[in-house]
């Protein structure tokens, strides 16, 4: 565990080395103006369908050859589908959220906007 703990410092280390501090500030100060506007496209969506669709990963078993090796014959290989599955949802609740969504969405603009200032001292760095 030590080993992939200090792997994971050094490759943090490296990503940080290719981004300036003025696109890491860029990109915090936008983050939650992004989560917003991805949660209302999700939303819009939702009710458009009348669904929502959830990620379910499910194991895929089937038969099929063994790599050749010192016994060989029939063996089970798996692998890993993901698929959207429909989750139903309450219409009137997802319209109240979305209003949510939208109000929240104008004040993280508003409060961007603010934050912007503080990126422009970083820029060129």
């Amino acid at each position: 565990m030590g080993k992939s703990v200090l792997f994971l410092g050094f490759s943090l280390l490296a990503l940080n080395a290719c981004v300036s501090e003025y696109q890491y500030c860029l990109h915090r100060v936008g983050a939650e103006v992004s989560r917003l506007q991805n949660a209302i496209f999700e939303t819009e969506a939702n009710l458009k369908r009348g669904f929502a669709l959830r990620k379910s990963v499910i194991a895929d078993a089937s038969g099929g050859n063994c790599v050749p090796t010192a016994t060989t014959g029939p063996c089970l290989q798996i692998g890993f589908l993901a698929e959207d599955r429909p989750v139903a949802i309450d219409p009137e609740a997802e319209r109240a959220r979305l209003s949510h969504l939208k109000l929240d969405l104008a004040a993280a603009k508003s409060l961007q906007r603010e934050n912007l200032a503080s990126c422009e001292g970083l820029e060129g760095s």
